[in-house]
Protein backbone atom coordinates (compact mmCIF):
# COMPACT_ATOMS: atom_id res chain seq x y z
CA UNK A 1 0.00 0.00 0.00
CA UNK A 2 3.21 2.28 0.11
CA UNK A 3 2.35 3.74 -3.26
CA UNK A 4 -0.99 5.26 -2.89
CA UNK A 5 -1.99 8.23 -0.83
CA UNK A 6 -5.61 9.27 0.31
CA UNK A 7 -4.39 12.71 -0.08
CA UNK A 8 -7.23 15.36 -2.04
CA UNK A 9 -8.54 11.70 -3.20
CA UNK A 10 -12.40 11.43 -4.53
CA UNK A 11 -13.34 8.23 -3.16
CA UNK A 12 -16.11 5.97 -4.12
CA UNK A 13 -17.37 3.34 -1.77
CA UNK A 14 -19.72 0.26 -2.25
CA UNK A 15 -22.35 -0.34 0.53
CA UNK A 16 -22.84 -4.21 1.16
CA UNK A 17 -19.95 -5.81 2.28
CA UNK A 18 -17.59 -2.75 1.90
CA UNK A 19 -18.82 0.07 3.90
CA UNK A 20 -21.41 -2.40 6.15
CA UNK A 21 -21.28 -5.30 7.28
CA UNK A 22 -24.81 -6.16 5.43
CA UNK A 23 -24.65 -9.84 4.28
CA UNK A 24 -25.30 -11.87 7.46
CA UNK A 25 -28.46 -10.21 7.65
CA UNK A 26 -29.12 -10.40 4.11
CA UNK A 27 -28.28 -14.38 4.45
CA UNK A 28 -30.22 -14.97 7.13
CA UNK A 29 -33.27 -13.32 4.78
CA UNK A 30 -32.82 -15.26 2.03
CA UNK A 31 -32.71 -18.56 4.32
CA UNK A 32 -35.78 -18.36 5.97
CA UNK A 33 -37.16 -18.07 2.65
CA UNK A 34 -35.39 -21.21 1.50
CA UNK A 35 -36.63 -22.92 4.09
CA UNK A 36 -40.17 -21.94 4.13
CA UNK A 37 -39.82 -24.05 0.47
CA UNK A 38 -38.00 -26.54 2.37
CA UNK A 39 -34.70 -25.63 0.45
CA UNK A 40 -31.44 -26.19 1.74
CA UNK A 41 -28.61 -24.62 0.66
CA UNK A 42 -25.08 -23.95 3.07
CA UNK A 43 -24.86 -20.35 4.37
CA UNK A 44 -21.28 -20.48 2.50
CA UNK A 45 -22.80 -21.11 -0.83
CA UNK A 46 -25.34 -18.14 -0.31
CA UNK A 47 -22.66 -15.88 0.39
CA UNK A 48 -20.70 -17.26 -2.48
CA UNK A 49 -23.31 -16.52 -4.92
CA UNK A 50 -23.44 -13.09 -3.60
CA UNK A 51 -20.40 -11.57 -4.10
CA UNK A 52 -21.50 -11.51 -7.86
CA UNK A 53 -24.32 -9.55 -7.29
CA UNK A 54 -27.27 -10.00 -5.01
CA UNK A 55 -29.80 -10.01 -8.28
CA UNK A 56 -28.17 -12.52 -10.04
CA UNK A 57 -27.60 -15.05 -7.14
CA UNK A 58 -31.49 -14.64 -6.59
CA UNK A 59 -32.56 -15.66 -10.11
CA UNK A 60 -30.05 -18.48 -10.23
CA UNK A 61 -31.85 -19.88 -7.37
CA UNK A 62 -35.08 -19.52 -9.03
CA UNK A 63 -33.62 -21.16 -11.98
CA UNK A 64 -32.39 -23.90 -10.14
CA UNK A 65 -35.83 -24.45 -8.05
CA UNK A 66 -38.64 -23.91 -10.03
CA UNK A 67 -42.11 -23.54 -9.07
CA UNK A 68 -40.93 -22.65 -5.64
CA UNK A 69 -39.87 -18.94 -4.15
CA UNK A 70 -39.94 -16.33 -6.14
CA UNK A 71 -38.38 -13.00 -6.40
CA UNK A 72 -40.68 -11.60 -5.03
CA UNK A 73 -40.77 -12.95 -1.90
CA UNK A 74 -36.82 -12.67 -1.64
CA UNK A 75 -37.16 -9.00 -2.27
CA UNK A 76 -39.83 -8.81 0.52
CA UNK A 77 -37.68 -10.54 2.98
CA UNK A 78 -34.57 -8.27 2.09
CA UNK A 79 -36.51 -5.21 2.09
CA UNK A 80 -38.11 -6.62 5.54
CA UNK A 81 -34.31 -5.76 7.13
CA UNK A 82 -34.31 -2.79 8.87
CA UNK A 83 -31.28 -0.91 7.44
CA UNK A 84 -30.54 1.07 10.44
CA UNK A 85 -29.16 -2.46 12.04
CA UNK A 86 -26.07 -2.80 9.23
CA UNK A 87 -22.84 -2.66 11.59
CA UNK A 88 -20.43 -0.82 10.01
CA UNK A 89 -16.91 -2.43 9.77
CA UNK A 90 -14.00 -1.42 12.11
CA UNK A 91 -12.58 1.76 11.32
CA UNK A 92 -14.48 3.08 8.16
CA UNK A 93 -15.12 5.67 9.78
CA UNK A 94 -11.93 6.91 10.42
CA UNK A 95 -11.13 6.70 7.08
CA UNK A 96 -14.11 8.70 5.72
CA UNK A 97 -13.09 11.01 8.11
CA UNK A 98 -9.33 11.38 7.30
CA UNK A 99 -10.11 11.32 3.64
CA UNK A 100 -11.91 14.53 4.08
CA UNK A 101 -9.47 16.20 6.16
CA UNK A 102 -6.79 15.59 3.78
CA UNK A 103 -8.96 17.66 1.29
CA UNK A 104 -10.97 14.75 -0.65
CA UNK A 105 -14.37 13.23 -0.86
CA UNK A 106 -16.48 10.20 -0.02
CA UNK A 107 -18.97 9.31 -2.54
CA UNK A 108 -21.61 6.34 -2.35
CA UNK A 109 -21.84 3.79 -5.61
CA UNK A 110 -24.31 1.26 -4.82
CA UNK A 111 -27.11 -0.87 -6.21
CA UNK A 112 -29.06 -0.53 -3.09
CA UNK A 113 -31.74 2.05 -3.18
CA UNK A 114 -33.34 4.43 -0.24
CA UNK A 115 -32.49 2.05 2.46
CA UNK A 116 -28.44 2.82 2.06
CA UNK A 117 -28.99 6.29 2.57
CA UNK A 118 -31.01 5.95 6.16
CA UNK A 119 -28.09 3.58 7.01
CA UNK A 120 -25.42 5.97 6.25
CA UNK A 121 -27.72 8.79 8.41
CA UNK A 122 -28.62 6.42 11.23
CA UNK A 123 -24.74 6.19 11.58
CA UNK A 124 -23.99 9.53 11.53
CA UNK A 125 -21.77 9.38 8.68
CA UNK A 126 -23.83 11.26 6.39
CA UNK A 127 -21.95 14.51 6.41
CA UNK A 128 -18.81 12.73 5.13
CA UNK A 129 -20.24 11.58 1.80
CA UNK A 130 -20.76 14.86 -0.98
CA UNK A 131 -22.65 12.33 -3.35
CA UNK A 132 -24.64 9.29 -3.84
CA UNK A 133 -25.14 6.72 -6.35
CA UNK A 134 -28.10 4.34 -5.94
CA UNK A 135 -30.57 2.52 -7.54
CA UNK A 136 -32.73 5.38 -7.97
CA UNK A 137 -30.15 7.61 -9.80
CA UNK A 138 -30.80 6.10 -13.06
CA UNK A 139 -27.22 4.62 -14.16
CA UNK A 140 -26.46 1.62 -15.73
CA UNK A 141 -25.48 -0.75 -13.03
CA UNK A 142 -21.69 -1.82 -12.50
CA UNK A 143 -19.63 -2.39 -13.57
CA UNK A 144 -20.79 0.30 -16.59
CA UNK A 145 -18.74 3.15 -15.64
CA UNK A 146 -21.13 5.44 -16.48
CA UNK A 147 -22.90 6.63 -13.25
CA UNK A 148 -18.35 7.19 -11.95
CA UNK A 149 -17.54 9.14 -15.25
CA UNK A 150 -20.62 11.51 -14.73
CA UNK A 151 -20.11 12.33 -10.74
CA UNK A 152 -16.31 12.57 -11.60
CA UNK A 153 -17.34 15.21 -14.09
CA UNK A 154 -19.74 17.38 -11.78
CA UNK A 155 -17.28 17.36 -9.33
CA UNK A 156 -14.37 17.79 -11.57
CA UNK A 157 -12.50 14.97 -10.36
CA UNK A 158 -9.54 13.65 -12.86
CA UNK A 159 -8.64 10.33 -13.14
CA UNK A 160 -5.38 10.44 -11.50
CA UNK A 161 -7.48 11.36 -8.16
CA UNK A 162 -10.37 8.67 -8.23
CA UNK A 163 -10.21 5.14 -5.90
CA UNK A 164 -12.84 2.77 -6.06
CA UNK A 165 -13.23 0.93 -2.84
CA UNK A 166 -15.54 -2.58 -3.26
CA UNK A 167 -14.94 -6.12 -1.87
CA UNK A 168 -16.52 -7.72 -5.19
CA UNK A 169 -15.78 -8.45 -8.98
CA UNK A 170 -17.76 -5.57 -9.95
CA UNK A 171 -16.32 -2.74 -8.49
CA UNK A 172 -12.75 -3.60 -9.68
CA UNK A 173 -13.98 -4.25 -13.05
CA UNK A 174 -16.38 -0.52 -12.48
CA UNK A 175 -13.02 1.10 -11.67
CA UNK A 176 -10.75 -0.33 -14.33
CA UNK A 177 -13.92 0.69 -17.18
CA UNK A 178 -13.74 3.94 -15.72
CA UNK A 179 -9.59 4.06 -15.87
CA UNK A 180 -9.33 4.64 -12.21
CA UNK A 181 -7.71 3.20 -9.46
CA UNK A 182 -9.47 0.33 -7.47
CA UNK A 183 -8.91 -0.93 -4.09
CA UNK A 184 -10.33 -4.99 -3.11
CA UNK A 185 -11.85 -4.93 0.42
CA UNK A 186 -11.43 -8.33 1.10
CA UNK A 187 -14.04 -9.19 3.48
CA UNK A 188 -13.91 -12.40 2.06
CA UNK A 189 -11.23 -13.50 0.83
CA UNK A 190 -13.10 -16.98 0.23
CA UNK A 191 -13.96 -15.41 -3.12
CA UNK A 192 -11.22 -13.86 -4.66
CA UNK A 193 -10.94 -10.38 -7.05
CA UNK A 194 -8.90 -10.69 -10.05
CA UNK A 195 -7.16 -7.37 -10.90
CA UNK A 196 -7.30 -4.92 -8.72
CA UNK A 197 -4.71 -2.29 -7.76
CA UNK A 198 -4.73 -2.91 -4.12
CA UNK A 199 -5.87 -5.20 -1.37
CA UNK A 200 -6.83 -4.25 2.28
CA UNK A 201 -8.26 -6.81 4.61
CA UNK A 202 -9.01 -4.24 7.32
CA UNK A 203 -9.26 -0.74 6.91
CA UNK A 204 -6.73 0.22 9.49
CA UNK A 205 -3.92 -0.62 6.65
CA UNK A 206 -5.77 2.50 5.15
CA UNK A 207 -5.01 4.90 8.16
CA UNK A 208 -1.07 4.47 8.14
CA UNK A 209 -1.06 5.72 4.64
CA UNK A 210 0.01 9.79 4.35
Amino acid sequence: MQNISLLKKEVFWDFDGTLFDSYPLSVQAIQEVLHSHHIDIADEQLYARMMTTMSSALKEIIKEYPDTCSLDEFNQALSDIDPNSYPLYPHVREVLERIVQQGGHNYLLTHRGHSALEAIKDKGIDHLFISYVTSESGFPRKPDPTSVLTVMKQHHASAEQVIIIGDRQIETDAAKNAGVTSIWYASNPDVPVLGSDYTIHDYSELLILK
